[in-house]
């Protein structure tokens, strides 16, 4: 064996026959019939309709002390950065979304600021 292409694995796929080989037909010879390439029409009950999903946004609300954290913190980290000269960066703003029960929370560089409302609402 000179590297790891001459392995047994090899050898079966060369015997192995594709799936270009033509088929027998009834009295034992060739068939030169081509295979049917056309995609096969699915047949439905004309009963059953599609269904269109319906046209939907997520709405998400902060409450009035998350916002009020968030503005103190962009305030002062626009103005820092005004005072040194450079040009404000904004601020980046990760919103955890939870199922119902629960809060989603609301983290402004890691640090949590507090909850938000998430609502799905159809347009």
């Amino acid at each position: 064996m000179d590297n790891w292409f001459d392995s047994g694995l090899s050898r079966i796929s060369r015997v192995t026959p594709s799936l270009d080989v033509p088929e027998r037909g009834p009295g034992g010879e060739f068939s030169t019939r081509k295979k049917h390439t056309h995609p096969r029409k699915i047949r439905t009950n004309p009963r059953f309709k599609k269904i269109k999903p319906m046209p939907q946004k997520l709405v998400i609300t902060l409450d009035e002390e998350t916002t009020q954290r968030y503005l103190d913190f962009a305030g002062k980290k626009t103005k820092a950065e005004a005072d040194a000269d450079c040009e404000p960066s904004g601020t980046a703003i990760s919103i955890h979304i939870a199922p119902e029960p629960y809060d989603s929370m609301v983290f402004i560089e890691q640090k949590e600021l507090g909850e938000a409302k998430v609502e799905l609402v159809e347009v």
